[in-house]
């Protein structure tokens, strides 16, 4: 991937991130995004959830009062707390929490 790209997908500035964001990048429709990741590690869909994940653990590690772990998982675009939570507990080895870790 072109690190301009992962450069502006990373700092998205809370725009939801999905397949079709980056289209709103001059240059950068979803299927030439999905072309980018061809032969790589991670699928367009893989990639994005790992930037949600790292997103919300930034979140969870920051606290803060009043904040929920369901609050945060709907920030970085998890509709379903339960998914969530496996999502994070399978990259982190452990269960979210907003209390600090």
């Amino acid at each position: 991937m072109p690190p301009a790209l992962d450069t502006r997908l990373r700092e998205h500035d809370g725009v939801e991130v999905t397949p079709v964001f980056p289209s709103v990048t001059p240059g950068i429709s979803t299927r030439y995004l999905h072309k980018l990741f061809q032969g790589q590690e991670f699928s367009v869909g893989q990639w994005i959830r790992e930037l949600r994940l790292q997103g919300a653990e930034a979140d969870i590690r920051r606290g803060g009062p009043g904040r929920t772990l369901a609050d945060i998982a709907y920030k970085w675009g998890f509709n379903d707390q339960a998914h969530f939570c496996r999502s994070f507990k399978t990259r982190c080895g452990r269960v979210g929490s907003v209390a600090p870790v």
